[in-house]
Protein backbone atom coordinates (compact mmCIF):
# COMPACT_ATOMS: atom_id res chain seq x y z
CA UNK A 1 0.00 0.00 0.00
CA UNK A 2 1.46 3.30 -1.20
CA UNK A 3 0.73 5.88 1.52
CA UNK A 4 -1.90 8.42 0.91
CA UNK A 5 -2.34 6.99 -2.63
CA UNK A 6 -3.47 3.06 -2.43
CA UNK A 7 -5.82 1.03 -3.43
CA UNK A 8 -8.28 0.21 -0.88
CA UNK A 9 -12.16 -0.71 -0.84
CA UNK A 10 -11.67 1.03 2.69
CA UNK A 11 -14.08 4.30 3.25
CA UNK A 12 -12.01 7.30 3.51
CA UNK A 13 -12.65 9.23 7.03
CA UNK A 14 -11.38 12.41 7.43
CA UNK A 15 -10.09 12.31 11.18
CA UNK A 16 -10.29 15.76 12.96
CA UNK A 17 -7.69 16.90 15.79
CA UNK A 18 -10.11 17.11 19.03
CA UNK A 19 -10.21 20.52 20.71
CA UNK A 20 -7.44 19.83 22.91
CA UNK A 21 -5.77 18.51 20.15
CA UNK A 22 -3.28 16.04 19.28
CA UNK A 23 0.25 16.04 19.17
CA UNK A 24 2.44 16.35 16.27
CA UNK A 25 2.57 12.73 16.01
CA UNK A 26 -0.69 11.33 17.49
CA UNK A 27 -3.22 10.15 14.98
CA UNK A 28 -6.37 7.02 15.31
CA UNK A 29 -6.71 4.32 13.33
CA UNK A 30 -9.63 1.98 12.52
CA UNK A 31 -9.84 -1.39 11.52
CA UNK A 32 -5.96 -1.20 11.27
CA UNK A 33 -5.08 0.95 8.30
CA UNK A 34 -4.47 4.31 7.59
CA UNK A 35 -3.51 6.71 5.04
CA UNK A 36 -1.94 10.31 4.49
CA UNK A 37 -2.45 12.75 2.07
CA UNK A 38 1.26 14.84 2.85
CA UNK A 39 -0.14 17.71 0.62
CA UNK A 40 -2.86 18.89 2.80
CA UNK A 41 -1.53 17.69 5.68
CA UNK A 42 -4.50 15.65 6.56
CA UNK A 43 -5.19 11.95 8.44
CA UNK A 44 -7.57 9.69 6.78
CA UNK A 45 -8.59 6.28 8.26
CA UNK A 46 -9.48 3.45 6.15
CA UNK A 47 -12.28 1.47 7.34
CA UNK A 48 -11.92 -2.31 6.78
CA UNK A 49 -14.34 -3.79 9.32
CA UNK A 50 -15.28 -0.18 9.86
CA UNK A 51 -17.05 0.72 13.94
CA UNK A 52 -20.15 -0.05 15.23
CA UNK A 53 -20.83 3.87 14.52
CA UNK A 54 -21.20 2.25 10.67
CA UNK A 55 -23.38 -0.46 11.42
CA UNK A 56 -19.90 -3.04 11.17
CA UNK A 57 -18.22 -5.47 13.60
CA UNK A 58 -14.86 -3.67 13.86
CA UNK A 59 -12.24 -6.28 13.34
CA UNK A 60 -8.92 -4.48 15.14
CA UNK A 61 -11.04 -2.19 16.83
CA UNK A 62 -9.49 1.60 17.36
CA UNK A 63 -5.96 2.44 18.30
CA UNK A 64 -4.45 5.59 19.58
CA UNK A 65 -0.72 6.60 19.47
CA UNK A 66 2.25 7.95 17.42
CA UNK A 67 3.23 6.47 13.88
CA UNK A 68 5.87 4.79 15.32
CA UNK A 69 4.06 2.87 17.53
CA UNK A 70 1.68 2.21 14.84
CA UNK A 71 4.27 0.47 12.41
CA UNK A 72 5.90 -1.14 14.74
CA UNK A 73 2.20 -2.57 15.73
CA UNK A 74 1.29 -3.56 12.21
CA UNK A 75 4.50 -4.91 11.66
CA UNK A 76 4.04 -7.83 14.29
CA UNK A 77 0.86 -8.18 12.86
CA UNK A 78 2.08 -9.16 9.30
CA UNK A 79 5.05 -10.89 10.65
CA UNK A 80 2.19 -13.36 12.59
CA UNK A 81 0.24 -13.40 9.09
CA UNK A 82 2.40 -15.91 7.93
CA UNK A 83 0.13 -17.50 5.53
CA UNK A 84 -1.25 -14.70 3.41
CA UNK A 85 -1.72 -14.43 -0.33
CA UNK A 86 -0.98 -11.21 -2.19
CA UNK A 87 -1.45 -12.36 -5.84
CA UNK A 88 -3.58 -9.38 -5.92
CA UNK A 89 -2.54 -6.98 -3.59
CA UNK A 90 -2.13 -4.99 -6.90
CA UNK A 91 -5.75 -4.75 -7.11
CA UNK A 92 -6.05 -3.86 -3.42
CA UNK A 93 -7.10 -6.90 -2.25
CA UNK A 94 -5.46 -10.28 -0.57
CA UNK A 95 -6.15 -13.07 1.46
CA UNK A 96 -5.18 -12.04 5.25
CA UNK A 97 -5.07 -15.06 8.24
CA UNK A 98 -2.89 -15.76 11.00
CA UNK A 99 -4.51 -19.39 11.12
CA UNK A 100 -4.75 -20.92 7.57
CA UNK A 101 -3.30 -20.00 3.94
CA UNK A 102 -5.80 -20.37 1.09
CA UNK A 103 -5.87 -23.86 0.01
CA UNK A 104 -7.06 -24.68 3.68
CA UNK A 105 -10.12 -22.30 3.58
CA UNK A 106 -12.53 -25.08 3.20
CA UNK A 107 -15.60 -25.17 5.74
CA UNK A 108 -16.11 -28.85 6.55
CA UNK A 109 -14.13 -31.92 7.11
CA UNK A 110 -11.14 -32.26 4.36
CA UNK A 111 -12.03 -35.56 4.07
CA UNK A 112 -15.56 -34.56 2.41
CA UNK A 113 -16.87 -36.17 -0.35
CA UNK A 114 -19.25 -33.65 -1.70
CA UNK A 115 -18.20 -29.98 -1.92
CA UNK A 116 -20.09 -26.67 -2.33
CA UNK A 117 -18.63 -24.03 -4.57
CA UNK A 118 -19.49 -20.42 -4.32
CA UNK A 119 -18.18 -17.36 -5.56
CA UNK A 120 -16.34 -15.68 -3.09
CA UNK A 121 -16.34 -14.75 0.77
CA UNK A 122 -18.57 -12.03 1.66
CA UNK A 123 -17.24 -9.75 4.33
CA UNK A 124 -15.19 -5.97 4.29
CA UNK A 125 -12.17 -6.28 1.98
CA UNK A 126 -8.97 -6.54 3.77
CA UNK A 127 -10.88 -8.93 6.50
CA UNK A 128 -8.64 -11.16 8.41
CA UNK A 129 -9.66 -15.00 8.62
CA UNK A 130 -9.08 -15.66 12.19
CA UNK A 131 -11.03 -19.23 12.36
CA UNK A 132 -8.91 -22.08 13.07
CA UNK A 133 -8.77 -25.33 11.21
CA UNK A 134 -10.52 -26.85 14.03
CA UNK A 135 -13.18 -24.59 13.56
CA UNK A 136 -13.52 -24.48 9.62
CA UNK A 137 -14.08 -28.62 10.39
CA UNK A 138 -16.75 -28.07 12.67
CA UNK A 139 -18.47 -25.67 10.14
CA UNK A 140 -22.13 -25.08 11.02
CA UNK A 141 -24.51 -24.00 7.73
CA UNK A 142 -26.88 -23.02 9.85
CA UNK A 143 -24.48 -20.40 10.74
CA UNK A 144 -25.84 -17.93 7.56
CA UNK A 145 -28.61 -17.92 5.16
CA UNK A 146 -26.51 -18.00 2.62
CA UNK A 147 -26.68 -21.89 3.40
CA UNK A 148 -30.35 -22.06 4.11
CA UNK A 149 -31.51 -22.48 0.23
CA UNK A 150 -29.87 -26.25 0.11
CA UNK A 151 -32.47 -27.30 2.41
CA UNK A 152 -35.15 -26.68 -0.28
CA UNK A 153 -32.37 -29.11 -3.07
CA UNK A 154 -31.84 -31.99 -1.01
CA UNK A 155 -33.11 -32.40 2.55
CA UNK A 156 -31.22 -35.21 3.12
CA UNK A 157 -27.90 -33.51 1.97
CA UNK A 158 -28.83 -30.71 4.87
CA UNK A 159 -29.38 -33.17 7.33
CA UNK A 160 -25.85 -34.64 6.39
CA UNK A 161 -24.37 -31.56 6.49
CA UNK A 162 -25.58 -31.18 9.60
CA UNK A 163 -24.74 -34.16 11.93
CA UNK A 164 -21.87 -35.35 12.90
CA UNK A 165 -20.40 -37.54 10.12
CA UNK A 166 -21.01 -34.74 7.80
CA UNK A 167 -19.46 -35.63 4.18
CA UNK A 168 -20.39 -31.82 3.02
CA UNK A 169 -18.27 -29.14 3.06
CA UNK A 170 -18.27 -25.64 1.23
CA UNK A 171 -15.42 -23.44 -0.23
CA UNK A 172 -15.62 -20.69 -2.89
CA UNK A 173 -13.99 -19.87 -6.15
CA UNK A 174 -12.12 -16.70 -5.50
CA UNK A 175 -10.93 -16.45 -1.93
CA UNK A 176 -10.21 -12.94 -0.90
CA UNK A 177 -13.21 -11.51 1.05
CA UNK A 178 -15.27 -8.73 -0.46
CA UNK A 179 -19.16 -7.10 0.01
CA UNK A 180 -19.47 -7.97 -3.35
CA UNK A 181 -18.22 -9.50 -6.68
CA UNK A 182 -16.61 -8.43 -8.39
CA UNK A 183 -14.98 -6.11 -5.59
CA UNK A 184 -15.13 -2.46 -6.07
CA UNK A 185 -11.94 -0.47 -4.60
CA UNK A 186 -11.01 2.79 -4.94
CA UNK A 187 -8.18 3.94 -6.93
CA UNK A 188 -7.22 7.66 -6.49
CA UNK A 189 -10.32 8.32 -5.09
CA UNK A 190 -12.29 6.98 -7.69
CA UNK A 191 -14.51 3.82 -6.65
CA UNK A 192 -13.49 0.81 -9.29
CA UNK A 193 -14.32 -2.06 -10.11
CA UNK A 194 -11.34 -4.62 -10.33
CA UNK A 195 -10.41 -7.25 -13.04
CA UNK A 196 -12.79 -9.77 -11.79
CA UNK A 197 -10.93 -12.31 -14.88
CA UNK A 198 -7.90 -11.52 -13.69
CA UNK A 199 -8.79 -12.19 -9.80
CA UNK A 200 -10.46 -15.62 -10.83
CA UNK A 201 -7.10 -16.29 -12.49
CA UNK A 202 -5.04 -15.87 -9.82
CA UNK A 203 -7.13 -17.63 -7.66
CA UNK A 204 -8.05 -20.44 -9.64
CA UNK A 205 -4.77 -22.14 -8.33
CA UNK A 206 -6.04 -22.26 -4.87
CA UNK A 207 -9.01 -24.35 -5.61
CA UNK A 208 -7.32 -26.74 -8.45
CA UNK A 209 -4.59 -27.25 -5.40
CA UNK A 210 -7.69 -28.04 -2.90
CA UNK A 211 -9.03 -30.33 -5.17
CA UNK A 212 -5.91 -32.16 -6.37
CA UNK A 213 -4.87 -32.34 -2.32
CA UNK A 214 -8.40 -33.34 -0.90
CA UNK A 215 -9.48 -35.25 -3.86
CA UNK A 216 -13.43 -34.76 -3.14
CA UNK A 217 -15.62 -37.17 -5.37
CA UNK A 218 -18.98 -34.31 -6.09
CA UNK A 219 -18.22 -30.62 -6.51
CA UNK A 220 -21.24 -28.67 -6.96
CA UNK A 221 -21.07 -25.27 -8.54
CA UNK A 222 -23.28 -22.59 -7.45
CA UNK A 223 -23.60 -19.63 -9.67
CA UNK A 224 -23.14 -19.21 -13.69
CA UNK A 225 -19.38 -17.96 -12.95
CA UNK A 226 -18.70 -20.75 -11.07
CA UNK A 227 -20.09 -23.16 -13.86
CA UNK A 228 -17.96 -21.85 -16.43
CA UNK A 229 -14.99 -21.59 -14.67
CA UNK A 230 -14.86 -25.19 -13.35
CA UNK A 231 -16.00 -26.01 -16.91
CA UNK A 232 -12.95 -24.68 -18.22
CA UNK A 233 -11.05 -26.48 -15.42
CA UNK A 234 -12.32 -29.58 -16.42
CA UNK A 235 -13.54 -29.35 -19.94
CA UNK A 236 -16.21 -32.68 -20.56
CA UNK A 237 -15.57 -35.30 -23.01
CA UNK A 238 -18.41 -35.65 -25.25
CA UNK A 239 -17.75 -38.88 -25.92
CA UNK A 240 -17.53 -39.91 -22.35
CA UNK A 241 -20.63 -37.64 -21.54
CA UNK A 242 -23.38 -39.07 -19.76
CA UNK A 243 -27.36 -38.05 -20.67
CA UNK A 244 -27.01 -35.69 -18.07
CA UNK A 245 -27.44 -31.68 -18.79
CA UNK A 246 -26.27 -30.56 -16.08
CA UNK A 247 -23.80 -32.77 -14.98
CA UNK A 248 -20.96 -35.15 -15.84
CA UNK A 249 -17.76 -37.42 -14.35
CA UNK A 250 -13.95 -36.29 -14.81
CA UNK A 251 -10.84 -38.13 -14.74
CA UNK A 252 -8.74 -35.81 -13.07
CA UNK A 253 -4.85 -36.75 -13.67
CA UNK A 254 -2.88 -36.11 -10.60
CA UNK A 255 0.13 -37.07 -12.71
CA UNK A 256 2.72 -39.66 -11.53
CA UNK A 257 -0.06 -42.12 -13.59
CA UNK A 258 -1.70 -40.89 -10.29
CA UNK A 259 -5.76 -40.20 -11.55
CA UNK A 260 -8.81 -38.86 -9.40
CA UNK A 261 -12.83 -39.40 -10.93
CA UNK A 262 -15.06 -36.16 -9.60
CA UNK A 263 -18.77 -35.52 -10.65
CA UNK A 264 -19.56 -31.77 -11.27
CA UNK A 265 -22.95 -30.76 -11.05
CA UNK A 266 -23.77 -27.12 -12.37
CA UNK A 267 -26.27 -25.05 -11.49
CA UNK A 268 -27.62 -21.28 -11.84
CA UNK A 269 -27.19 -19.39 -8.29
CA UNK A 270 -29.36 -21.26 -5.56
CA UNK A 271 -30.37 -18.42 -3.96
CA UNK A 272 -32.03 -17.04 -7.09
CA UNK A 273 -33.75 -20.35 -8.54
CA UNK A 274 -37.17 -21.64 -7.38
CA UNK A 275 -37.78 -24.35 -5.48
CA UNK A 276 -38.87 -27.13 -8.01
CA UNK A 277 -35.51 -26.02 -9.96
CA UNK A 278 -33.94 -26.32 -6.51
CA UNK A 279 -35.50 -30.13 -5.83
CA UNK A 280 -34.65 -31.33 -9.41
CA UNK A 281 -30.57 -30.33 -8.79
CA UNK A 282 -30.85 -32.00 -5.40
CA UNK A 283 -32.55 -35.04 -7.09
CA UNK A 284 -29.87 -35.37 -10.04
CA UNK A 285 -27.15 -34.80 -7.28
CA UNK A 286 -28.51 -37.95 -4.45
CA UNK A 287 -28.92 -40.31 -7.90
CA UNK A 288 -25.17 -39.14 -8.12
CA UNK A 289 -24.40 -40.28 -4.70
CA UNK A 290 -26.31 -43.52 -4.95
CA UNK A 291 -24.43 -44.57 -8.45
CA UNK A 292 -21.22 -43.81 -6.04
CA UNK A 293 -22.00 -45.84 -3.43
CA UNK A 294 -21.89 -42.10 -0.51
CA UNK A 295 -24.35 -42.72 1.84
CA UNK A 296 -25.74 -39.25 3.71
CA UNK A 297 -25.93 -40.69 7.42
CA UNK A 298 -27.75 -37.49 9.36
CA UNK A 299 -27.63 -38.47 12.83
CA UNK A 300 -30.88 -36.59 14.39
CA UNK A 301 -31.10 -33.45 12.27
CA UNK A 302 -34.03 -33.68 9.53
CA UNK A 303 -34.98 -31.14 7.10
CA UNK A 304 -37.76 -31.19 4.60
Amino acid sequence: MSVGNAYTHFVPVRLSRSAAGWGDNDFVAVGGIFGINPGAGRFYGFFGAASADYGYRCGVGARTGTFKEYFHRRREKEEKMAMTCGKCAHMGLGFYSDTIGPVEYLEGKTSADIWIVGLNPKHDIGHVEQRTPAEFAAFDPDCHPYFWDFRKVSPALYANWKGPNSRIAHTDLVKCFSPSFPAVVLVNGSPTEVDSKQVVTNCSTHLLEQIRRFRPKVIICNGAPVCYTVMGFFPPNNEAQTNRATSYKYELDLGNGSKHSLWLVFSGFIGRIDNWNRRRLGVEIEDILASEGIELHSGTSSYS
